[in-house]
């Protein structure tokens, strides 16, 4: 899943998702380290790109 998407960010809709599976594995690729602490939060995996 990528951070910044056109209505809804990552972030945001990586919450949705785990409200309704909890279980649910996440992985956010991304160029944007200001994102990294966010995620982790939501126990996600991240793959930097660039």
């Amino acid at each position: 899943m990528d951070i910044q998407t056109p209505k809804l960010n990552g972030i945001e809709l990586a919450e949705q998702l785990l409200e309704v599976k909890p279980q649910l594995q996440i992985v956010f690729v991304t160029a944007y380290e200001r994102y990294a602490i966010k995620a982790f939060e939501l126990n996600a995996l991240i793959a930097r790109t660039a």
